[in-house]
């Protein structure tokens, strides 16, 4: 009897937890922007918070295998731009580290 107790406050204690990562306001933002490139069902995309900043907070939502990032910032959020490349002898793209956005890299000055 103890362990059916156990195994059904383990499986509410588990229902609970997910119930309270979805009511998150910003994760379900995340999710309807990243479902504009996932073409995924809503059911089966997950969303997790994988970096922080000061200004910006990335999510990672995924499904079927394939994911995107999405940034938020304040009310709004958005699908987080790609790398750039770098091309040739020219100065490449960086990430900002408090606003996650890439920027030009000064170019090197010459000698």
């Amino acid at each position: 009897m103890a362990s059916s107790t156990i195994g059904s406050l383990a499986g509410g204690s588990v229902f609970a937890l997910l119930v309270c990562a979805c009511a998150n306001p910003e994760a379900l933002q995340a999710n309807q922007v990243a479902a504009e490139r996932l073409h995924c069902d809503p059911e089966t995309m997950a969303a997790g918070v994988e970096r922080e900043t000061a200004q910006v907070r990335e999510w990672i939502v995924g499904c079927n295998f394939t994911y995107t990032r999405v940034h938020c910032r304040g009310h709004s959020c958005y699908q987080a731009p790609p790398k750039p490349p770098c091309i040739g002898n020219l100065p490449c793209f960086v990430e900002d580290p408090v606003t996650l956005e890439w920027v030009l890299q000064d170019a090197p000055k010459p000698r």
